[in-house]
C-alpha cells in the first residue's frame, strides 16, 4: 500500500494538473478533471513503483535485527573460482 505522502502527493499533482487544463488552457470542467484523475493515477503508479531506497531499508533492518545476526553476519561463499567444465583452477579434490 503507498504511504500517505505519496497518495497526498498525487492527489496533488491531480489537483494541479486539473486546474492548469481548466482554467489556463479552457477545457471543460469534466475533461480537465477526468485529466488530472488519470494524470494523478499515473503518478501514484510510479511514486509506488519506484518505492523506497533498498539500501536504506535493507540498512534500517540490519540496524532492528542485530540480536537475530549475532556478533558477525555470514555471507554465502562466493564461488566463482571454479570453472564449470573443470579446465580451469576449481576447488582442491582430496587424493
Amino acid at each position: 500500500m503507498p504511504s500517505l505522502a505519496k497518495v497526498f502527493g498525487s492527489l496533488f499533482a491531480a489537483v494541479v494538473v486539473s486546474l492548469v487544463f481548466l482554467l489556463w488552457i479552457g477545457w471543460p470542467g469534466f475533461l480537465a478533471v477526468g485529466t488530472g484523475a488519470v494524470f494523478g493515477v499515473a503518478f501514484l503508479i510510479v511514486a509506488t513503483a519506484l518505492g523506497d531506497d533498498p539500501s536504506a531499508a535493507d540498512e534500517a533492518w540490519r540496524a532492528q535485527a542485530a540480536d537475530l545476526l549475532g556478533s558477525v553476519a555470514v555471507e554465502a561463499p562466493d564461488d566463482t573460482s571454479a570453472a564449470p567444465d573443470g579446465a580451469g583452477p576449481g576447488p582442491e579434490r582430496p587424493p
